[in-house]
């Protein structure tokens, strides 16, 4: 049997991304965005924006990735959407 095939592993055996709400808050801030922005950026409501940011819900596998490549590769939200040039 050659490798296994991580898109036929069972849903909660794959890997997923995941952030803590301090994560959340430290990638944002470095990213320049207050709670407010980057669940604006996220499209989210500014209060469920609030909730990752306290640990009330949690943080979408698809932002946690998003925000760790933005970091790793000096993405500014300005560059992928020009509502948050600064």
């Amino acid at each position: 049997m050659a490798g296994i095939d991580p898109n036929r592993l069972p849903l909660q055996e794959r890997a997923v991304a995941e952030m803590s709400p301090d994560q959340y808050k430290r990638a944002i801030k470095k990213l320049g965005l207050s709670q407010v922005r980057a669940a604006r950026f996220f499209g989210v409501s500014d209060r469920h924006g609030q909730r990752m940011a306290t640990g009330h819900v949690e943080i979408p596998p698809s932002v946690a990735h998003l925000l760790k490549l933005m970091l790793k590769y000096e993405v500014t939200p300005g560059e992928l959407d020009r509502r948050f040039a600064d």
